[in-house]
């Protein structure tokens, strides 16, 4: 009996986590090519970018080896970088090199081979680079898989006071605690 396409989709995605975290949410994906200091060796990374509005804004770096599957929607693009197509214009939305995702559906799911033979028809970039690969997708990674997370966001002082308690600040941290309502450092406190 043939293998369900669900049933791959369950193991792929079973003991993963989703970013951006919280469905319908989507990023754009970026991919990163980095040469590894003094070697001949490269890694690829992966940028997701998560705007939830004009002032916030959540980055995600992992690495490619890291993803088990990506999920695309009916907006999904998934670019050639660095390939112009032979006719002189833009790929056809939502077009893909490589085989035929999982599911044929508009939610289509990339699994991790997908990606593989997605990354060696994609032509090189220049290195360490960020370069729109994938749009409006969700990046399906396993829960213990590490990830650098940014926030950017645009506040004004007041916000940035209450966004960012005195607990995760620098000066909480440091080995001179200071009074956030005085002007003054005590750096005998806490010695």
């Amino acid at each position: 009996m043939p293998l369900d396409p669900h049933e791959i989709n369950s193991l792929y995605l079973s003991g993963t986590v989703r970013i951006p975290h919280t469905p319908p949410a989507t990023g754009d994906v970026y991919l990163i090519r980095h040469n590894i200091p003094g070697t001949r060796a490269k890694q690829e990374f992966l940028r997701i970018v998560h705007e939830i509005d004009d002032g916030l804004r959540f980055t995600y770096l992992i690495r490619l080896k890291d993803v088990r599957a990506v999920k695309l929607t009916a907006r999904s693009e998934v670019n050639s970088i660095g390939k112009s197509s032979r006719r002189g214009g833009a790929s056809p939305k939502g077009a893909i090199t490589g085989p035929e995702p999982i599911g044929t559906d508009l939610h289509r799911i990339l699994l991790s081979e997908h990606l593989e033979d997605l990354l060696q028809n994609t032509t090189p970039g220049k290195p360490d680079e960020d370069e729109l690969w994938i749009t409006d997708a969700a990046v399906f990674l396993p829960e213990g898989a590490p990830l650098h997370v940014q926030t950017h966001a645009g506040l004004t002082a007041a916000e940035s006071a209450e966004f960012h308690p005195r607990a995760f600040s620098m000066q909480a941290t440091s080995a001179r605690p200071c009074d956030t309502f005085a002007l003054t450092c005590d750096p005998h406190a806490g010695h």
